[in-house]
C-alpha cells in the first residue's frame, strides 16, 4: 500500500502550550478533499495520535475536527509539567515530530495526483 506523510498534506502542523499540564497539536490540511477523506476513513484519530506519541489513549484528552478550516486538533497530557525540572520544551513548540511521522494510505485519500505527489 502506498502511503504519504502527513506533512505533505498539510499547510500547518504545529504544537503549542495548552497550560502547564497539556500541549495542543494543530493539523491544518491544504485540501478540503484530503481533509474529508482523512475524517471519513478515520485515518487520524485519538488512538493514532496516542500511538504516534507513545502514550496511553487517555493522555489524548481532546481530539476534534473543525470542518470550516480543514483542521484537526489534539490536546495531549504532557510527560512533565511545563517549567518543572527536566522539562525541555516549556512552550511545547517542538513536539510535532511524532505526528509528522504518521503516514496515510494514498488509496483512501481520493485526492488528485498533484495533491499527493
Amino acid at each position: 500500500m502506498t502511503s504519504i506523510g502527513l506533512a505533505e498534506l498539510c499547510n500547518v502542523v504545529r504544537t503549542k502550550n495548552a497550560g502547564p499540564f497539556f500541549f495542543a497539536v494543530d493539523i491544518m490540511f491544504t485540501s478540503q478533499e484530503v481533509y474529508e477523506a482523512v475524517k471519513k476513513h478515520g485515518l487520524l484519530s485519538r488512538e493514532i495520535v496516542a500511538a504516534a506519541y507513545g502514550v496511553p489513549i487517555e493522555h489524548v484528552v481532546v481530539f476534534q475536527t473543525c470542518d470550516h478550516i480543514k483542521s484537526m486538533k489534539a490536546t495531549i497530557r504532557r510527560q512533565k509539567v511545563a517549567g518543572s525540572p527536566g522539562d525541555s520544551d516549556v512552550y511545547a513548540m517542538n513536539q510535532e515530530v511524532p505526528v509528522l511521522a504518521i503516514r496515510l494510505p494514498v488509496e483512501k485519500l481520493g485526492a488528485r495526483r498533484e495533491v499527493v505527489g
